[in-house]
């Protein structure tokens, strides 16, 4: 067990943690993209709806929108990592109090 959470540690400062993690790049560079490429586009096209309608959409509109997609995509990448070393999580319901359990009417 030791073995493999020093092995998972070795892999999470590869893809996670190190300040050139492979994710944190990967990240870093879809800001840049996002940046550079959706905010515009989302720009363009929110402009080009809203004006069949005589409407002015709200420039901020865009910027939320890749927000998200950033935001989604931190999730996903960063769901991949477990939050704790292998075997603490059993050791953590030995320690709990176990909980009241309630009576369901008809038991």
């Amino acid at each position: 067990m030791t073995l493999y959470n020093k092995e998972y540690e070795l892999i999470c400062d590869k893809y996670f943690t190190s300040s050139n993690a492979a994710f944190k790049t990967w990240l870093k560079d879809f800001h840049t993209f996002l940046l550079k490429h959706e905010i515009p586009f989302n720009q363009k096209m929110m402009k080009m709806e809203y004006g069949k309608f005589g409407l002015t959409p709200d420039e901020s509109v865009a910027a939320l929108m890749a927000v998200e997609k950033y935001l989604d995509k931190c999730a996903f990448i960063f769901n991949l990592r477990r939050p704790y070393p292998q075997g603490l999580c059993d050791t953590w319901r030995l320690w709990r109090k176990p909980r009241a359990r309630t009576q369901i009417a008809g038991d």
